[in-house]
């Protein structure tokens, strides 16, 4: 462990640096840093390339190793610090639109209603008739069901240890790759980083200040002071450890724009700190590979800041939702939340009756507000988990 801790904050400094040369080599470069682009889609593809296996592994697995008893309650615990979080989430969110200053609609946006939103085939998503065309297709929905209803058949067999014995080996094996894509994160990190700042057009972002820096500044808030402050006074683990422990992935989910890439990283961190606290056992290292993966499929409060840009939407066009709305704004946005913020924020606008000219605003604010979005779900899985097992 003592190596671990001297180790872990070279490569955290190095992947910071990596982050900050990248920005500066892409400003300075403009457009030419674009030749990194094929450096960049690499390295997130070979973090990609283990994560779905190890998910079905880390879930059957963890699954397997309790006893229906356990299962219940981590699936009690867990539910009840999601609701948690996402209430005083969606709170924050549902205040925002006071600070919002007096506007007259802008004669650039349609009256249009909003186009009918893409419609969802929620059954395909969450059942997989063929687990295999799941799994090609990266369903992770479908996949975690699954995986789920697989560990749920394997906690109820009788002969369960030598299938155990080999899912471990192969989680160990999926974790190795991990570790060892991990080490060429500075490199990848800075490609990412270089052609992102030379192609981004920050021109396209006058008309969406507001939102923008509204968006910045409670994702600040949940990032550093509220989930970590949930965090720590729920639990012994402390404000430095949290950032110590993790900060290499919440890098690696910004600059990547990707969740998924760093759940074997946020699993190996949370059962790290778990046992510098002595809180591991058996049973927690089976519920954390159960529960981030799990978790990983609903609604967090990053999603909330999404679903928040509907409010603005009403702002910015002169039909600012009232306060009678905001329960059904807040019951239905969660709900179509699980279809992701392409199919939630459609639905939405047309529910409320905004103009569809504003989801392509949405769309064009998301090229920079996605990387926060990113890296908030990853703290908010770290801060569900690590609550839940205490």
């Amino acid at each position: 462990m003592a190596k671990v801790k001297r180790r872990s904050p070279g490569l955290g400094t190095l992947v910071l640096t990596g982050f900050v040369l990248g920005i500066l080599c892409g400003l300075f470069f403009g457009e030419m840093a674009a030749v990194l682009s094929s450096v960049g889609r690499a390295y997130v593809r070979l973090l990609q390339m283990a994560i779905i296996p190890y998910i079905m592994v880390s879930l059957i697995g963890g699954l397997g190793r309790l006893t229906p008893q356990q299962a219940s309650r981590v699936a009690l615990w867990g539910g009840v610090v999601l609701l948690v979080i996402l209430a005083l989430g969606m709170l924050l969110v549902l205040l925002v639109p006071l600070s919002y200053p007096d506007w007259e609609s802008a004669s650039y946006f349609s009256s249009s209603l909003s186009r009918s939103a893409e419609s969802v085939d929620f059954v395909s998503l969450y059942i997989p008739a063929n687990p295999f065309d799941s799994l090609a297709n990266t369903v992770v929905p479908a996949v975690v069901l699954f995986s789920i209803a697989m560990g749920v058949a394997v906690m109820l067999s009788e002969r369960k240890a030598p299938l155990l014995e080999l899912l471990a080996s192969v989680d160990e094996a999926l974790m190795n790759i991990t570790r060892f894509v991990v080490k060429l994160a500075p490199f990848g990190i800075f490609a990412i980083a270089a052609n992102a700042a030379g192609t981004l057009d920050l021109t396209a972002f006058d008309k969406l200040q507001v939102y923008v820096w509204t968006y910045l500044l409670l994702w600040t808030l949940l990032f550093f002071v509220f989930l970590p402050g949930l965090l720590v006074a729920l639990t012994p683990v402390t404000y430095r450890e949290l950032f110590d422990t993790f900060r290499i992935a919440f890098i690696t989910a910004f600059v990547t724009g990707s969740v998924l890439v760093v759940l074997p990283m946020l699993i190996e961190g949370i059962s790290s700190l778990l046992a510098q606290h002595g809180a591991n056992d058996e049973e927690t290292d089976a519920a954390v590979d159960v529960l981030i993966p799990t978790s990983f499929n609903f609604p967090g409060v990053a999603m909330l800041l999404v679903l928040g840009f509907v409010l603005f939407a009403g702002w910015y066009a002169g039909s600012e939702l009232s306060l009678q709305r905001y329960p059904l704004f807040a019951s239905v946005g969660l709900f179509v939340a699980f279809g992701g913020s392409n199919i939630a924020l459609p639905f939405l606008l047309d529910l409320f009756r905004l103009p569809a000219d504003m989801f392509d605003l949405f769309l064009v604010a998301n090229v920079i507000t996605n990387f926060f979005f990113m890296s908030l779900s990853a703290m908010n899985l770290v801060v569900l988990t690590l609550i839940t097992m205490f």
